[in-house]
């Protein structure tokens, strides 16, 4: 199976409830650099922390935004 579900018949997809969360805000930081990981993630807990507590779950579909502007 697929994070998109390509293997679930389409009346599975339209009852799956998936959440986005959010990520750190956008820094000009090259993948390669791991200096700022513990950063990225505290910001990225936060962010999704922050989502969590305000999403409101009333059915399926796609809560949050992937790019984490919801």
């Amino acid at each position: 199976m697929t994070s998109s579900g390509a293997g679930w018949s389409a009346g599975r997809r339209a009852r799956v409830r998936r959440s986005a969360l959010p990520g750190p805000p956008v820094q000009p930081v090259t993948p390669l650099d791991f200096g700022h990981t513990a950063e990225l993630i505290a910001a990225s807990y936060d962010a999704s922390k922050a989502f969590l507590a305000g999403v409101e779950i009333e059915g399926p579909g796609l809560y949050g935004h992937p790019s984490g502007t919801y």
